[in-house]
């Protein structure tokens, strides 16, 4: 279920470049705290809705675990407190390029800055230009099919 507040915007239109004040529906976001063997990994700002799968997901495409065989107990508490206990043959430490440190993971655009990711990222080069027409157009077919976005 999604969970929509009501609160006051500025609505610009991009085409005739005027603003208006308004109420309107946005996404409700919280923190997700993941702890994992009783150290704070991440918080993640998110919809609160399936945070159990969302920390399972967040750990497997960040390689903290292999599979889901690798977690001996998951629970999830007040506060939006995630505990994860992994099975003793597993050493987190070592998937952890960044132990000692906690990361806040934010849901706008492009998140956190992280400069330790930004350095294992190769460097794409491509002559690829795109008219800002076709990204506008891009950007109004993802928005017509974000159910968020249009209620």
């Amino acid at each position: 279920m999604l969970d929509l507040i009501k609160t006051s915007i500025v609505r610009i239109d991009s085409s005739s470049g005027k603003a208006e004040n308004l109420e309107d529906y946005v996404a409700e976001e919280k923190p997700l705290h993941i702890i994992i063997n009783n150290t704070q990994y991440a918080t993640i700002f998110c919809s609160p809705n399936a945070l159990k799968e969302l920390a399972l997901g967040h750990l497997l495409s960040e390689g903290i675990i292999k599979s889901i065989g690798e977690i001996n107990a998951i629970s999830l508490e007040e506060n939006n407190i995630c505990r994860i206990r992994l099975k003793p043959n597993v050493s987190v430490k070592a998937r952890l390029r960044l132990s000692g440190f906690s990361r806040i993971i934010l849901s706008a655009c492009g998140g956190a800055y992280q400069p330790t990711v930004l350095k294992r990222i190769k460097r794409i080069k491509s002559n690829l230009r795109v008219e800002a027409q076709t990204i506008q157009k891009s950007v109004n077919n993802l928005n017509y099919m974000a159910e968020t976005f249009r209620k």
